[in-house]
């Protein structure tokens, strides 16, 4: 999907990370009983989903995904 999924206080990571990866942000509720609704609700942590675009992930963009991620707080 090349999207990244993120709501409540998990929308600022969410964003950033699309913003450092080139990916789509999506600004919506977590579906009932999944694992990011319930960590960010029953865990009070900050969770957000990353739908990779179909096919092989090429070196250059797992770096750039794991640049993204150091940079998160």
């Amino acid at each position: 999907m090349d999207l990244v999924w993120a709501w409540g206080p998990s929308s600022a990571d969410g964003r950033g990370y699309a913003a450092d990866t080139g990916m789509r942000f999506a600004h919506r509720g977590w579906l009932w009983g999944t694992a990011p609704h319930w960590q960010n609700t029953r865990l009070g942590e900050r969770s957000f989903v990353v739908e990779l675009r179909a096919g092989a992930l090429g070196a250059a963009d797992a770096l750039r995904h794991a640049r993204a991620i150091l940079r998160l707080p």
